[in-house]
Order: structure tokens, then C-alpha cells, then sequence
């Protein structure tokens, strides 16, 4: 009995803390639950404190997309992080991009939504290039300023639009299927 209960007492002491580190073969930190995953068990011995305290060190301070695997976890390089945060951004913005394409050509509520948004202003835009048109050829037809009076005075008036107007505008697009794809 004694002796269970001096083992019992020193087997805890005999323990050594540890922990893993994983790396993919290629050189990325991985999570130990990856199927790539190779692990490697730091604890005091067979590793010495020093090195322990080393990888233990860069594991807790460095952010983990700032961590690759050498022959143990080290910290990237400023150029290597620079690729990474390039790498990163690149993929928010083909996000980004994607999402707002999907968002415009799509069959969804607010995809016909900004397409006859869109509509409208280009409606919009049309009648006053016209207008502007109209002008030009007014002014350029007229000899004196009499006739140039009565060719301005012949372009048709541009009243102001009410938001009313704008929202049954919108709403025709979408309810009349103009703006379907």
C-alpha cells in the first residue's frame, strides 16, 4: 500500500507541461485536429528549457498567420508577413467583388432593386443630354438673338422630380420585369 501511495505522490512531480506544435509538411501552421497535421510535443525533456522557452515564446507572441515552420514554429519575416497581409487583401477585395456582382446580376430582391435604381438615373440623364442637345442646336441655328429666344423658348421644359416620382419610377422597373436580366 505504501508503495501505490508514494507513487500516486511523486508521479505528478515526475510530469513534465508541454505543448504541440503543428505544422501541414509545407511549411504553414496547422491546427493539431487538421488531417495534414505533424505534430511535434514540446516539453522540458528531451527538449531543453531554453528552446522550450523559445518556440513557447514565438507561439504566444507572434499571430499565427505571422508563424511558419521551419525546423520548429518561427516567426515570419516583415517581407514574408507583407505577402501575407497582400495575399489576405487581395481575397477581401475578389470578396468584395464578388459579392457585389452576384448582388447586381442576380434574380434577388435587391438586385432588381439597383437595377432599376439604375435605370431611372439613366432615364434621367438621357433627358437632360437631350435637353443640353436640343440647346446646342438651337444655339447654333439661331442668326440673331430673336431666333435664338424662340428656339430656346421651343425646348421642352424639365419640371423637378419628387422622391414620390422616384419611388413609383423604381418600383415600375421591378414590378413591370424591364429590368430583368
Amino acid at each position: 500500500m505504501k508503495k501505490i501511495l508514494y507513487v500516486l505522490i511523486l508521479l505528478p512531480s515526475l510530469s513534465w507541461a508541454g505543448f504541440q506544435s503543428c505544422h501541414n509538411g509545407s511549411g504553414a501552421i496547422v491546427s493539431p485536429s487538421s488531417s495534414t497535421a505533424i505534430c511535434v510535443t514540446y516539453a522540458i525533456p528531451p527538449f531543453s528549457a531554453t528552446d522550450y522557452d523559445r518556440v513557447k515564446g514565438v507561439l504566444k507572441t507572434v499571430p499565427r498567420q505571422y508563424t511558419k515552420w521551419t525546423t520548429e514554429p518561427v516567426e515570419m519575416t516583415q517581407g514574408e508577413k507583407d505577402a501575407v497581409d497582400a495575399s489576405k487583401v487581395t481575397e477581401r477585395i475578389a470578396s468584395l467583388r464578388a459579392s457585389a456582382q452576384a448582388l447586381y446580376d442576380g434574380q434577388q430582391a435587391q438586385g432588381l432593386a439597383l437595377r432599376s435604381l439604375v435605370d431611372v438615373l439613366l432615364d434621367e440623364i438621357n433627358i437632360l443630354r437631350t435637353w443640353i442637345r436640343d440647346f446646342k442646336t438651337a444655339t447654333a441655328d439661331a442668326n440673331n438673338l430673336s431666333t435664338l429666344k424662340t428656339g430656346v423658348a421651343g425646348l421642352p421644359n424639365l419640371p423637378d422630380r419628387t422622391l414620390s416620382q422616384a419611388k413609383s419610377s423604381i418600383q415600375s422597373g421591378v414590378l413591370d420585369g424591364s429590368v430583368d436580366e
